[in-house]
């Protein structure tokens, strides 16, 4: 039952991204896909030293990760003019 509870949640997450990018195109407004650079990282940090440090779990930040959000989040406005 948990399992079914794991991919239900993966899916909504899924279903809810798609939408975000849809309505993000239709409105021509900018999306910053930030789920790639937190993966990313994750990857080299476990390649690296076998652990992670920017989740707490599988869904919330730790300090380390939050500051990866908001300095990735902060660039990518700056990129694009917005701040």
């Amino acid at each position: 039952e948990a399992l079914d509870a794991g991919r239900t949640r993966l899916a909504a997450q899924a279903r809810m991204t798609e939408i975000v990018r849809t309505v993000a195109e239709e409105r021509e407004v900018a999306l910053v896909e930030l789920k790639p650079v937190l993966e990313a990282a994750v990857a080299a940090q476990l390649s690296e030293t076998g652990k992670q440090t920017l989740f707490t779990d599988s869904v919330h930040l730790t300090d380390d990760g939050a500051a990866l959000l908001a300095t990735t989040l902060a660039a990518e406005l700056q990129r694009l003019g917005i701040l």
